[in-house]
C-alpha cells in the first residue's frame, strides 16, 4: 500500500492509461452488445418473418366474420343492466 502512495509519475500514468484502456474496452462490448441485441437480432427476425409469410397460406380473411365475433365476444363481456333493482 505504501508502494502506491509512494507512485512516480511513471508509474501514475501506467494507472491511468490502463485503467482507461480496460474502461474502453468494456464500454465498446456493452455498445456491441446493444447493437446485436436490437438491430441485428431483429433485422435477422424481420427476415424469418418474411420466410414464414411464403409459407403460410394464401387465405383471405373475412372481415365481416371477424367483426361479427368481435361483437359478440364485447356483448359477452359487456355488464348487464339490472331490470328490477334490488332492495334491502
Amino acid at each position: 500500500m505504501l508502494n502506491f502512495i509512494k507512485a512516480t509519475n511513471g508509474r501514475l500514468l501506467l494507472y491511468f492509461y490502463s485503467s482507461m484502456v480496460i474502461i474502453s474496452v468494456v464500454i465498446f462490448v456493452c455498445a456491441s452488445l446493444f447493437l446485436y441485441k436490437n438491430f441485428y437480432q431483429t433485422i435477422t427476425q424481420s427476415q424469418e418473418i418474411l420466410v414464414l409469410r411464403r409459407e403460410v397460406a394464401a387465405e383471405d380473411i373475412n372481415m365481416n366474420k371477424f367483426d361479427e365475433i368481435i361483437e359478440k365476444i364485447e356483448m359477452k363481456i359487456k355488464p348487464r343492466q339490472m331490470e328490477t333493482p334490488i332492495k334491502f
